[in-house]
């Protein structure tokens, strides 16, 4: 890059962070968070930290934009764009792979929610089963990098199992036409579950894979010039997080009443599945948020191997708990308190 070039560039990168990052009229700092999709139930933290106020009790006027996807959300907060959004563990190794200057600051999912998922009068339960039967899915994106990523793993030949590429839609499996589907284990098995029939999950993590989900990402320029900024953004989405776990019910309300053409039995089972995956060992020590460097590792090598990044990234770099609080944010399981996670 030319001088010139790389002098238009800071400055460019300079505005837009700035743009990003202001003082209201209120006194309160603007964030314009980049999510990483339109607004849907997993993000139900974020959520309750807006509505509950959290944010404002931080100093903070938070503004949500739909995303395109967690690897477009890691590059556009790389460029400067946004300072800070949701991606991905995943996102943001490939991100910075490309040279995206985007840091992980929090992560939300300590597990992966890809799951293989049929019904159980199939009788497939483990990934073995799908040996001469027929697997729906989406031949591109981390669900499908995570199955390849399975089979390999357990050296199982995929030529024995009929791959149908198919969408999002249910309607193959709850007419025969494949046996099992790929999918989120929040989303498309609950459909599944919301049409009466019973649902056999296979998570992918507990064989190992464990391509990083949901994390909050920023700049790295915006990182080192607003440090409190961002430790104030993830202490109170953390707040929002512990809330909608130990109030669920409230968190349902609270997403319904923003988004009123929800369908509040989806919404709700949805989170009944999501919650666990929020998660693992690191929260048990950390609390909520927690990062380590073996999963980030684990993430890079996962994607390396599978060539969806060409060169090596330093794991290390790509993550950082010194914006966690100070205080470990910890919230129980619903079902290590012996509850369920709704009263209904």
């Amino acid at each position: 890059m030319c001088r010139s070039a790389a002098h238009f560039f800071a400055i460019a990168l300079f505005g837009a962070l700035l743009s990003a990052c202001s003082r209201s009229e209120r006194g309160l700092t603007q964030i314009n968070f980049l999510l990483d999709w339109k607004p849907q139930m997993e993000q139900a933290g974020f959520i309750v930290a807006d509505a509950k106020g959290y944010y404002r009790e931080a100093g903070l006027s938070v503004t949500m934009s739909e995303g395109q996807g967690a690897t477009t959300t890691a590059m556009l907060v790389g460029s400067g764009q946004y300072p800070l959004g949701i991606a991905s563990g995943g996102a943001t190794v490939i991100a910075r792979s490309h040279g995206a200057a985007v840091v992980s600051i929090a992560l939300v999912n300590q597990r992966s929610p890809t799951v293989i998922f049929a019904l159980a009068s199939s009788g497939i339960k483990t990934p073995s089963d799908l040996v001469g039967r027929k697997i729906g899915l989406t031949k591109t994106g981390v669900k499908y990098d995570e199955y390849r990523a399975l089979m390999r793993k357990l050296g199982i030949d995929r030529s024995t199992i009929t791959e149908v590429d198919i969408r999002k839609a249910v309607a193959p499996l709850l007419s025969g036409t494949v046996d099992a589907m790929l999918g989120y284990t929040e989303d498309q098995p609950v459909l599944v579950e919301l049409e009466g029939r019973e649902v056999t999950r296979i998570p992918m993590f507990r064989y190992g894979v464990n391509i990083l989900s949901t994390n909050v990402v920023a700049n790295e320029s915006f990182l080192a010039e607003h440090p409190e900024v961002c430790r104030r953004f993830v202490e109170a989405t953390l707040k929002g997080w512990k809330r909608a776990v130990e109030s669920p019910d409230e968190a349902v309300l609270l997403y319904t009443e923003r988004y009123p053409a929800s369908d509040e039995r989806f919404v709700r089972e949805n989170f009944r599945q999501f919650v666990p995956i929020l998660f693992g060992p690191a929260v048990d020590s950390l609390g909520l948020g927690a990062q380590t460097l073996e999963e980030f590792r684990s993430t890079e090598q996962l994607l390396f191997d599978l060539g969806i990044i060409e060169s090596r990234v330093n794991a290390a770099a790509a993550f950082t708990n010194a914006f966690l609080p100070s205080a470990p944010v910890h919230v129980s399981p619903p079902e290590n308190r012996g509850e369920k996670l709704f009263s209904g």
